[in-house]
């Protein structure tokens, strides 16, 4: 609701047209309103309090030795599963634009797979952040939280964008005007364009920095 209510605001008054405000700003604040008494439902459930025991259980207990066969993480590893999610997101983006360029009917399939493919990075750079802020080395971990914090707002962009769509079918239903809908996927789109043309320098600064942990 706050994206769209700041988009909103930034565009001029011409082209906001339709009850664009009310579908988008308003039907996000009802939605959360409704998820949020959901929650707190889930949280007083005996459920989540088997959770909780269990998760106490976890912290308390002794970590595993080295010989215990138990997989201990490093940043080495963490980094491969980041490397094996570039590598499979370069072939989606490849098959992408190649299905686009023939006018192929798996386009949109195939764009859907590569969005897919990019949020795998972002959570395979989390984990690496993770992992290099608990073995203490800061440069990793900053270089993890930018590519993390760039596919996020990639992410962010594909799920509105979803949104966009669905909400303009609703209002064209309704007989309203779907102009500014039009308008706003543009600007996620755009700023998924900027989020892309980012992220190869990212990765090559997040590889000199794992580098150097070595």
């Amino acid at each position: 609701g706050e994206r769209y209510r700041d988009a909103l605001a930034a565009l001029p008054a011409d082209l906001v047209r339709g009850p664009v405000a009310e579908r988008l700003v308003d039907g996000a604040r009802r939605r959360y309103q409704a998820g949020l008494r959901r929650s707190w439902g889930a949280m007083r459930s005996t459920r989540y309090f088997r959770l909780l025991d269990a998760l106490e259980q976890v912290s308390a207990a002794p970590p595993a030795a080295p010989d215990s066969g138990i997989e201990h993480v490093t940043i080495a590893a963490s980094y491969r599963k980041v490397r094996k999610t570039v590598k499979t997101a370069r072939r989606a983006d490849e098959a992408a634009i190649a299905a686009a360029a023939d006018g192929a009917e798996t386009a949109p399939e195939l764009a859907i797979e590569r969005d897919h493919a990019l949020h795998r990075i972002r959570k395979a750079a989390k984990r690496l952040r993770y992992v290099a802020e608990a073995t203490g080395d800061k440069a990793v971990g900053k270089q993890a939280k930018l590519i993390q914090t760039l596919l996020g707002d990639h992410q962010d962009s594909v799920v509105s964008r979803e949104h966009l769509l669905e909400q303009a079918d609703v209002a064209q239903a309704a007989g309203e005007d779907t102009f500014t809908y039009g308008v706003l996927h543009q600007r996620e789109a755009d700023l998924a364009a900027r989020c892309e043309e980012q992220l190869p320098a990212a990765l090559k600064s997040l590889r000199r920095s794992v580098r150097a942990a070595r």
